[in-house]
């Protein structure tokens, strides 16, 4: 009989449980050791999974080895429990008859066996025991002299495997009581360096934990990933877990590898709302660190902005946490607000403490500029909001543009009118040396259709430096003619500038040298500043209507001269008929109509507010007086008294307006 066949006769024998066959295979000379099948096992290891003990007795009598294993390292023992699994079972008949079987187990534990032996993955028969949440087959083993704390490959003990996925985890508080009582240690740590309790946390089994603990876990030990019990308890957001782990002395100011405490890893962990904000009461009454920073240096205020809940915001303000931090990207949460574009979480910020004035001392050093942050996500309510609060709307991040210059090149124009109405300063020079006019015109001739010419004209309505040089020499209206960027062509921006240039001449004020070579050497911009001059100077003999008002006072004239040329009657029909249309080039027809409505605008607010400071005033007041009171106070100081109301004593809130006033009274 050849090998090959021998094999076959066996292992049909032993599969089909013919005691008699396996008999007479092995008395004709076959090998009863001999591999059965691809898997490395023998006519023991098939009688054992077939959990047939006669068969098994048998194979035993005719000299089968009972230390051999299969290709996986798998004993007999091994074999035993793996195959008494109830998640393998077909049927509950085949089920049955597992968990009838413990004879087959007790007859191989009565042999002399290694109990410590590990397949492949470094489990032992009390690790596949546990898995398989044997109850019977694990008392079997503890009654040996196995090795009750021996790890598998990735240093899992049996007390670690009965932490996981159980068949049955419903026996997973008996298993456990088991392995402890015949000593398995509790601080032993896997690969991952996590122990039972931490396990058991991660389970969320308050029981298991207080048995855990009771019997001496060790509740601050750490893992690979420096996690705590607390960490996973509050994952899980189990607030009875945490209360137990706290009252046994678990640490509150703990931290993890990415620098989160307990804080920072309950606001990314949890999004239960109400639990949440439990949660955090609890810590923050337990003594953790509300200002402690993560490796980025960021406060748990930070990712409380993201999370976007109200209350949990104002819950660590009240608590004292800072809000005039700056992370490693130098940003602080008055930016992490900008970026989300709240300005219900800016006002929040604000009103506990939050500093706006990169100038002030209290802001932090190295942080952005809240304003250029607010102008490159283009954040248009909260720029107001910014600058009303202190904002430097002048100051820039570093190498980059000036606010007003970035509005400008990106096309902004509510911002840049935002910036110019709140009085930026035009001529700050950014990192190129340019100031808003040399970018403004710079657009224009690139052809860009982010800048219009009325920009260019409020520019030089609110003074913009034409002489101003940037790095490379060049003056706004010479830019125009630089060799190395733009050809030597006719530009509306060019008459503009030489229009605002004569005027400035008839003022007696000074252009610039480089201005002055460059209109002269060009006849048609030296034609244009001759025709120009002769318009001025027109305007200067020339009044509006039958007034005895110059158009060139109203071209020139500067607030309360604007507010008396508005009160003319005379001045105020022709300028609203624009009968001198006809008469002037383009930009002084927008200049007089600028002035105008500026004079016209002022005058309107003297006398609301007068009307209104009458009667905010304690005593009777005079409308004259009320009047020149009026004069004397700013566009935004006359808008905030218009808004004031009166309260049931007569008080005119807020009370910074009535001290205002006596100044006022002072003065006169």
């Amino acid at each position: 009989m050849t090998k090959r066949h021998h094999i076959k006769e066996l292992l049909n024998a032993v599969n089909k449980r013919c005691l008699k066959q396996v008999e007479s295979s092995v008395a004709s000379g076959g090998d009863i050791n001999i591999h059965l099948t691809d898997k490395g096992q023998t006519a023991l290891h098939l009688a054992v999974l077939q959990n047939d003990l006669s068969l098994t007795k048998l194979v035993l009598s005719l000299g089968a080895d009972i230390s051999r294993t299969t290709n996986k390292k798998e004993t007999v023992l091994h074999l035993a429990m793996d195959n008494n699994n109830p998640a393998k079972a077909k049927d509950k008949q085949a089920l049955c008859f597992m968990q009838r079987n413990e004879a087959l187990v007790e007859f191989l534990l009565s042999h002399s066996l290694d109990m410590d032996a590990q397949n492949i993955s470094g489990q032992s028969a009390l690790h596949l025991a546990v898995l398989n949440s044997s109850e019977s087959y694990i008392n079997l083993l503890l009654k040996t002299r196995i090795d009750v704390n021996l790890t598998m490959n990735n240093g899992s003990t049996a007390l670690h495997c009965a932490m996981t996925d159980l068949v049955d985890s419903s026996k997973r508080m008996s298993i456990v009581w088991s392995l402890v009582e015949s000593g398995a240690q509790i601080n032993i740590q896997n690969k991952m360096g996590e122990t039972a309790l931490y396990l058991a946390s991660k389970l969320n089994n308050v029981d298991l934990a207080n048995y855990l603990i009771s019997k001496g876990a060790d509740v601050n030990c750490m893992t690979r990933t420096q996690l705590t019990a607390m960490f996973a308890a509050i994952k899980h957001c189990n607030l009875k877990m945490m209360r137990l782990l706290i009252k046994n002395g678990a640490r509150i100011n703990v931290i993890n590898n990415a620098g989160d405490n307990l804080l920072h890893y309950a606001l990314k962990n949890v999004d239960r709302g109400e639990k949440r904000l439990d949660l955090v009461k609890l810590l923050l009454k337990n003594g953790l660190d509300i200002n402690a920073e993560n490796r980025n240096r960021r406060t748990a205020l930070f990712i409380a902005l993201g999370v976007g809940d109200e209350d949990l915001l104002n819950l660590l303000l009240k608590h004292g946490i800072c809000p005039n931090t700056a992370d490693s990207f130098h940003l602080t949460p008055l930016h992490v607000a900008i970026k989300q574009n709240s300005q219900t979480w800016m006002q929040i910020l604000l009103k506990h403490g939050a500093v706006a004035n990169e100038n002030s001392a209290a802001y932090p050093r190295n942080a952005e500029p809240l304003i250029s942050e607010a102008i490159r996500l283009n954040r248009i309510t909260l720029i107001g909001l910014l600058v009303d609060q202190g904002s430097d709307m002048h100051k820039s991040v570093m190498f980059t543009r000036t606010p007003l210059n970035t509005s400008i090149c990106n096309g902004l124009h509510k911002v840049t009118n935002l910036l110019l109405n709140r009085g930026v300063n035009i001529n700050l020079k950014d990192r190129y040396g340019d100031t808003a006019l040399h970018v403004t015109v710079e657009k224009l001739i690139f052809g860009s259709a982010v800048v219009s010419l009325n920009l260019v004209n409020k520019l030089l309505s609110l003074r913009a430096d034409v002489c101003a040089e940037n790095k490379r020499g060049l003056t706004p209206f010479t830019m125009i003619f630089d060799p190395l960027r733009f050809d030597d062509r006719k530009t509306e921006p060019g008459f503009t500038l030489v229009r605002h240039m004569a005027l400035m001449t008839v003022r007696q004020q000074f252009i610039g040298v480089k201005n002055v070579d460059a209109i002269l050497s060009r006849p048609e911009y030296f034609t244009i500043f001759q025709l120009s001059l002769r318009e001025i100077h027109l305007m200067q003999k020339t009044k509006i209507g039958n007034s005895n008002v110059f158009y060139y006072d109203l071209l020139t004239g500067k607030g309360r001269q604007l507010v008396k040329y508005a009160q003319n009657v005379d001045v105020a029909e022709t300028m609203e008929a624009q009968k001198y249309r006809l008469a002037y080039c383009h930009y002084y027809c927008m200049q007089l109509i600028v002035n105008y409505t500026t004079g016209k605008t002022r005058l309107n607010l003297i006398r609301q507010a007068s009307i209104k400071l009458v009667e905010l005033a304690p005593v009777k007041l005079p409308t004259e007086i009320a009047t020149y009171i009026c004069e004397h106070l700013s566009n935004k100081n006359l808008l905030n008294l218009e808004k004031t109301k009166l309260d049931g004593r007569r008080r005119a809130e807020p009370l910074t307006f009535t001290m205002q006033l006596r100044k006022r009274r002072r003065m006169i």
